[in-house]
């Protein structure tokens, strides 16, 4: 009897190695009780090749059919996971007249016996040469023009052909001018355009000249590295444009270039630049700002009415705060210009009603010369941060005496 029950607690014994071993090969534990995905559609084009899906589930999953036209980041993996899916390059272009535009499949994940399903949307875009400076017209004779949905051209454009894409395509949102060879725009080419949303401009383009896209649809733009300056007002009021990154070879922001632009809620300012005009970034939507240490003058009305400005760090060793740069930012908590050492002059109503500006720091010792009402209307409890030693010298100097308390940097 003995022996038996020892052959049984063997056979016992091995067997629960097997399991364990199993497990530890690669089994992961239970079949999945749950899969969701968080979106049911994708919509990819030339101006959005890719998009990240979060697959979530208890188990192991696998992707079980992809669109002929698409590449995903892993096909398989266990647990919540971020895949990447991507449109292959040579299906974005197309040039056959003939060619279906718009194509739909199905992504299919399964985990266990659980299974969903990602409709995804290819715009193709359709891609054109021109030759001929002028010619754009009788390139497109052919299409319905009036149509067309997005356009990718080569080649050459002058001013007529800009005009041709201003007044005889309206139902134009996506237009890649990449690979057309321009060093500029014509005047003005999308002043007030109600057409073109998103924009890939030359790669060859060195100027965006004064005005070039004032109050126009625009969305979304990609700028070369190659330009070097962009005009007066060129993005003002461009109420939808939501984003925005100015090439590090830009040295001056022009006057107004993004004033009313009501959508722009972040941006960054190159090192190079060292001059931010008059009413640059006015009435925008900006929630906070950095100014690069090499910035030597900022212009007036720089950052004024931009209600959703919270913060505000000035690197550059300015002399001078212009009149009204931060005036009527009403969200304005923080300015922190403590790395601002030889500060002059603050101008007329620079920071005029920041009714929530709670802590103004400065790394200026002299205290610099306040005109007519600079802080007026900040918060009544609102705290200024000075030079250790300083704190005397600016209780007694006119100009900072609306600030509730002043202190040392340093306590």
């Amino acid at each position: 009897m003995k022996k038996v029950m020892k052959k049984l607690f063997l056979f016992a014994l091995v067997a629960f190695a097997i399991g364990c071993s199993k497990n530890e090969g690669g089994e992961r534990g239970d079949e999945s009780t749950y899969l969701r995905l968080y979106y049911s559609n994708l919509v990819l084009n030339a101006f959005n090749t890719s998009e990240i899906i979060r697959i979530d589930t208890d188990g192991q999953w696998k992707i079980t059919s992809v669109p002929s036209w698409c590449e995903c980041s892993s096909l398989t993996g266990y647990g919540e996971t971020e895949i990447t899916i991507t449109v292959k390059p040579e299906f974005v272009y197309e040039e056959d007249k003939n060619a279906i535009m718009d194509v739909t499949d199905v992504l299919t994940i399964k985990a266990g016996a659980l299974t969903e399903t990602i409709s995804i949307y290819l715009n193709k875009m359709r891609r054109f040469y021109v030759e001929t400076k002028g010619e754009l017209e009788n390139v497109l004779a052919d299409y319905d023009y009036a149509n067309l949905y997005s356009l990718n051209i080569r080649g050459v454009l002058n001013d007529v052909d800009f005009l041709f894409i201003y007044r005889m395509m309206p139902k134009l949102r996506y237009l890649n001018i990449a690979e057309v060879n321009i060093t500029a725009l014509p005047t003005q080419a999308f002043y007030k355009s109600t057409n073109v949303e998103n924009l890939i401009l030359p790669n060859t383009l060195t100027t965006i000249g004064e005005e070039m896209f004032y109050h126009s649809a625009l969305k979304t733009i990609v700028i070369p590295e190659s330009v070097e300056t962009i005009e007066r007002a060129a993005f003002c009021g461009c109420e939808n444009l939501s984003s925005f990154e100015i090439p590090a070879r830009v040295k001056t922001i022009e006057e107004e270039v993004f004033c009313y632009c009501r959508s722009l809620t972040s941006i960054e300012i190159p090192a190079n630049v060292k001059t931010i005009g008059d009413g640059a970034f006015s009435m925008s939507a900006l929630t906070s700002i950095k100014i690069p240490t090499n910035v030597e003058t900022i212009g007036n009305e720089a950052f004024s009415d931009c209600e959703s400005l919270t913060s505000i760090e000035i690197l550059a060793n300015v002399k001078t705060i212009g009149n009204n740069v931060f005036s009527l930012c009403k969200s304005l908590k923080t300015v922190d210009m403590s790395a601002c050492t030889q500060v002059e002059t603050i101008g007329q109503y620079a920071f005029y009603k920041d009714s929530e500006l709670r802590l103004f720091k400065i790394g200026t010792g002299t205290p610099p010369t306040c005109w007519t009402d600079a802080f007026k209307g900040i918060n009544p409890y609102s705290i200024l941060k000075v030079p250790s030693g300083c704190a005397d010298a600016y209780k007694a100097a006119s100009g900072w005496k609306n600030f509730a308390s002043i202190t040392g940097l340093d306590e």
